[in-house]
């Protein structure tokens, strides 16, 4: 299983992540893509994930897409933005699509990410998933002060529409390890104090996690929430405003 990152470049401003920050991104040359899929033969690879920064604005993805063992299950990883209007084949190159998308409504998504793009986001999903039924479609929601009360609505949303076929959440890394913090100047906790919900927020974030528990269970259940733990999340959130211990590691 591996990933390729094709670009530091973003289009998107998200609040969470530096990637957009980072002066002169680069981007993966054709041959070393070529050189390292080579590398795995057309048998040695079980899946093949492409990641960026936004691995759309590679100007050779497709090329690159095309490199990809049949055998190996092939996922994309996207904000979206690029098939609001073009690069809708990218259902002929891939098994699965995964777009992050970190807010409920046009207005949360563009007070988080820049643009109002949700709802036209959305659309193009839709119809790339009428026009190519096989293939996965996956929204991750990265979870912070911000849009925490969009927990319950992305899921139900996501559940109801009939195109989407999981809902996965992470958190604001605490590492400072991604969204390519290792290229820029964040101080760790400052970051991680205007990212999480406040200890006056946490009890809201709690209910709103027993309330998905308790009306999606079967959803739940049957993996529909294919990434993310959200009782382990209020923990970490609780632990570092000082409301608890810290979750233990796995």
């Amino acid at each position: 299983n591996v990933a390729l990152e094709l670009t530091e470049a973003c289009n998107y401003r998200c609040t969470m992540c530096d990637y957009w920050r980072i002066p002169n991104p680069k981007f993966m040359p054709l041959a070393d893509a070529r050189d390292f899929l080579g590398l795995f033969g057309e048998t040695g690879l079980a899946s093949v994930l492409l990641t960026g920064g936004e691995p759309l604005l590679h100007p050779q993805w497709r090329e690159i897409a095309g490199m990809l063992p049949e055998g190996a299950r092939r996922s994309l990883c996207t904000n979206g933005s690029p098939i609001l209007k073009k690069n809708r084949d990218v259902a002929t190159f891939f098994d699965r699509l995964t777009v992050s998308v970190d807010g409920a409504t046009d207005e949360n998504f563009a007070r988080i990410r820049g643009y109002r793009h949700l709802e036209g986001i959305m659309r193009a999903l839709e119809e790339i998933k009428a026009a190519r039924p096989q293939i996965r479609i996956q929204i991750k929601m990265t979870i912070m002060r911000h849009n925490f009360t969009d927990t319950l609505p992305i899921f139900a949303r996501c559940l109801e529409g009939g195109f989407v076929d999981g809902v996965g959440f992470g958190i604001p890394d605490t590492s400072l390890l991604a969204f390519g913090f290792e290229q820029t100047a964040r101080e760790r906790m400052a970051y991680l104090d205007a990212m999480f919900p406040t200890a006056d927020e946490l009890p809201r974030f709690a209910a709103i996690v027993d309330d998905i528990h308790d009306r999606f269970a079967g959803a739940i259940a049957a993996g529909f929430m294919y990434e993310g733990d959200l009782r382990r999340y209020l923990a970490r959130f609780m632990a570092l405003r000082g409301l608890g211990p810290a979750p233990a590691g796995r």
